[in-house]
């Protein structure tokens, strides 16, 4: 192995452990455990490869005035413990309460996505871009909100086209008279069985849903986590009102080979800037 695929093969073996694990998992007959223990799993595997002041968490969001999330337990909060403090049940247990201000990502896990699910997915996501966060009472700024990815291991669907899981989240976003599938409340959706969609830049005001061309399941994962570290840094950065580019600090994707992506049709999108 050469010296420089070194963390790119460090990737899939850990992404390769977390699926066989996740296959052991299927014996467990009780359906709530069973997903609880895949939440685990992936935040397992995704916490070491975030940056240091991450924290992976389930727990509730509390908004600007104190104000509850209705959806009263996340599956997986990443939040940013330099710029709020973590309201833990235990110093040692990831549960809690949690500022939004805090709240960098929140991934939703499902042992198999169905319809339904996905639907459910949709609308707990477009509840967080209605929350608020706490301001400094002079502060003008801007700030992206908390990513909304969804991992799951299977689909209930047996289709073959390449692009069946991204073309469900559209039908259903049109049929909820939702925002535009690019208005960045939904960043990335990746099943382990069919694919990694996200939202990519190509140029200055162009973005796209894209898919990553790979059919090993490793790499979907792997991916799927490059970005997650990367986007980290830079939402890290924007939330203490500094410039991303202007740092030597850089996520793990940024140590890998660039991936190989394609677009995925219509190409006249809209265009989106969380996501990059």
């Amino acid at each position: 192995m050469k010296i420089d695929n070194y963390i790119l093969e460090r990737l899939r073996a850990d992404a390769a452990h977390t699926i066989a694990v996740a296959e052991c998992e299927d014996a467990i007959q009780h359906p709530g455990l069973r997903g609880r223990l895949r939440e685990i799993l992936i935040a397992n595997f995704l916490a070491p490869w975030l940056p240091p002041f991450c924290k992976c968490a389930t727990g509730m969001i509390v908004e600007s005035k104190n104000k509850p999330r209705k959806a009263t337990q996340d599956d997986i909060l990443v939040i940013d413990t330099s710029l709020a403090p973590p309201v833990l049940a235990n110093v040692s247990w990831p549960e809690g309460v949690f500022l939004f201000n805090s709240v960098l990502f929140r991934i939703e896990v499902k042992s198999t996505i169905t319809r339904q699910g996905l639907s459910d997915f949709i609308d707990a996501s477009a509840e967080i871009v209605k929350m608020q966060f706490d301001r400094q009472p002079d502060c003008k700024t801007k700030f992206g909100y908390p990513h909304n990815i969804l991992v799951a291991f299977n689909s209930d669907s047996s289709s073959d086209e390449w692009d069946f899981e991204l073309n469900r989240f559209r039908e259903l976003m049109r049929e909820k008279n939702a925002s535009s599938e690019l208005s960045g409340f939904i960043s990335a959706i990746c099943v382990i069985d069919k694919g990694l969609w996200f939202l990519k830049d190509f140029r200055e005001g162009e973005r796209a849903w894209c898919r990553l061309d790979s059919d090993v399941r490793e790499d979907r994962l792997v991916w799927l986590v490059a970005k997650a570290s990367n986007t980290a840094f830079r939402a890290h950065a924007e939330r203490q009102g500094r410039n991303p580019t202007d740092s030597l600090e850089v996520g793990i994707g940024s140590l890998l080979p660039l991936a190989q992506v394609y677009p995925v049709p219509p190409e006249d999108q809209e265009p989106f800037a969380n996501w990059k």
